[in-house]
């Protein structure tokens, strides 16, 4: 029996399922902004916490919701390709604004401003989760 356009047709509908369906079960772009985002936002709980348990409790939320978000993207991202949309100098250019704005600026100002790593923690996380926002909406 020789396959007809329409077993043709009915394939490749098939087929765009099956590639809906691995895709929504594969890793998305906006995953490791969310975490970077969050440990970037970490920096700011230096000021809280200097000598307190709940201070080093703390610390340790941000970095453990970052690790449950980042190693699994990690293993789907092995099986499925991720499809990139954002610019590839987008990630120096928040590490760029990482490092001025929350560790270069707040080193400065610690002695002069109170919670200046907490501003600077807040200030360099902010753009970075508004990016992660903008690729989960567009998903």
């Amino acid at each position: 029996m020789e396959p007809t356009k329409q077993d043709a047709e009915a394939m490749l509908q098939d087929a765009g399922k099956i590639e809906l369906a691995v895709r929504a079960q594969g890793p998305r772009e906006y995953e490791p902004f969310l975490a970077i985002g969050l440990l970037m936002g970490m920096v700011g709980l230096r000021d809280l916490g200097d000598n307190s348990v709940v201070g080093g409790i703390l610390q340790w939320v941000p970095l453990a919701v970052s690790a449950a978000v980042l190693v699994p993207y990690m293993w789907r991202s092995r099986r499925v390709r991720v499809l990139v949309t954002s610019p590839k100098w987008l990630p120096g250019a928040f590490l760029a604004w990482y490092v001025a704005i929350g560790n270069v600026l707040p080193g400065l100002l610690d002695d002069t401003v109170d919670y200046a790593y907490t501003a600077g923690g807040i200030l360099a996380a902010a753009p970075v989760l508004w990016w992660a926002e903008r690729l989960r909406r567009r998903t």
